[in-house]
């Protein structure tokens, strides 16, 4: 059959936009320039990266201005060192503020220990460039006239301290006032160490953890229920072998926290007495070698801590400001006084050391101002000074070493 013309003109013509279509679309594609393969693509022009925020400028902490060093009143020219005076003590002769001994202590080089001083050194309160200056001579080395007057009543003190009042036909021990090499033992000690002698060994803060794995004391050999006497034996359990023999009987006592936050800043551990250990096993047999208190069933035994208590340093401030509380007084029942023990709530990690001096600061309370119609609230009242002698982690014990008010528990210590 011949195909009808006409229907294929009609065909056609309808088609031909759709030719044209295509046609532009080549056209298009053969003016736009070749593309690379999409794995040759240029990279991407890189956009500058922000600069990076300049550190802040580390602001160091501005240095604690040197204290004012203020010679006491009535400070003498010279003072002979007289048998049972303490560092403390001689400051207080020549400055306002004992513990700054340090700034005015002039020492001499050429000495063998020249920072201790004995009884009988002779001491001169000088000036130099208009700082006050304490150094330590030689009697044959004064030329002032003054001076050796001075010096002469203070002998004649010092033979006075020294005279026998019980049994007056002894002789009079003369101290001669001169520089003498001794004995460290001989040294006048920082603080009176009559005050803190006990807390050498016998008082110590534990954690919890260490009273929970102590071993503890089963009964007495004899079966008696206390114990009291050296050389009495005892039934020890939980003993390991590890060679250690002398230990520690202890008692739990006061849990100490924080007055701030309730953190628990450790617990006291009471000491009963020391035992060394006979024969090992379960139970141990320990041996009593003192006693100051009667040994009861279920006491723990700790070892004996190595450290031992510093005699001889020198007082100073905190590097740093502190600010802390009195947690707690040994041997008062009440108001605490000068060369009493306080505990309190700094420790080591807060940068608290042995020698650290910390002035007592009493809280002034309110006052209700009728004027005003409202409470005002008073300066807090300076109540002394205390120094550091034994620190731990969290606590720390200090000696009350003035007291221009009665001090109390809670009080707050700060950097002076």
């Amino acid at each position: 059959m011949t195909p009808d013309y006409n229907v294929f003109v009609r065909v056609s013509l309808r088609r031909i936009p759709v030719y044209m279509a295509v046609l532009a679309l080549l056209a298009a594609c053969a003016s736009s320039p070749e593309q690379p393969p999409r794995d040759e693509q240029p990279a991407a022009t890189p956009q500058a990266a922000e600069p990076a925020p300049r550190p802040e400028p580390r602001v160091e902490p501005e240095p604690r201005p040197a204290p004012e060093v203020r010679v006491a009143e009535r400070a003498p020219r010279t003072y002979v060192v007289r048998r049972g005076d303490t560092l403390w003590d001689i400051s207080g002769q020549f400055l306002r503020d004992p513990w700054l001994w340090p700034e005015v202590w002039h020492i001499n080089p050429e000495l063998e220990n020249p920072h201790l001083i004995y009884p009988g050194d002779v001491l001169v309160l000088g000036y130099d460039e208009g700082r006050p200056v304490v150094r330590r001579v030689d009697e044959d080395d004064i030329r002032d006239p003054e001076v050796i007057e001075e010096i002469r009543r203070a002998e004649e003190r010092v033979r006075e301290d020294d005279r026998f009042v019980d049994d007056p036909d002894q002789p009079v021990v003369r101290m001669q006032p001169r520089i003498r090499t001794e004995p460290i033992e001989a040294a006048v000690p920082t603080i009176p160490l009559s005050a803190i002698r006990s807390f050498l060994d016998e008082t110590r803060v534990v954690d919890q953890e260490d009273l929970d794995g102590a071993a503890y004391v089963l009964r007495s050999v004899s079966d008696t229920r206390l114990l009291s006497a050296a050389g009495e034996r005892i039934y020890v359990r939980g003993l390991d072998d590890n060679g250690e023999r002398r230990f520690h009987v202890v008692r739990p006592g006061e849990q100490f926290r924080d007055p701030e936050t309730g953190e628990r800043l450790g617990r006291e551990a009471r000491f009963i007495g020391e035992v060394r250990v006979q024969e090992f096993g379960d139970p141990a047999i320990a041996q009593l070698q003192r006693v100051a208190q009667e040994v009861r069933r279920g006491d723990l035994l700790l070892p004996i801590p190595l450290d031992e208590l510093r005699e001889n340093f020198m007082p100073q401030p905190p590097e740093q400001d502190v600010s802390g509380r009195i947690i707690s007084v040994f041997d008062s029942i009440g108001h605490i006084g000068q060369y009493q023990v306080v505990m309190l709530n700094l420790g080591s990690r807060d940068g608290m050391d042995v020698g650290h001096v910390l002035t007592i600061m009493q809280d002034g309370g309110t006052f209700h101002d009728e004027r005003a119609r409202g409470p005002v609230a008073l300066p807090d009242q300076r109540a002394g000074e205390l120094m550091v002698f034994r620190v731990y982690d969290k606590i720390s014990y200090a000696l009350v070493m003035r007291a221009t008010r009665s001090i109390r528990l809670q009080d707050k210590v700060v950097t002076p």
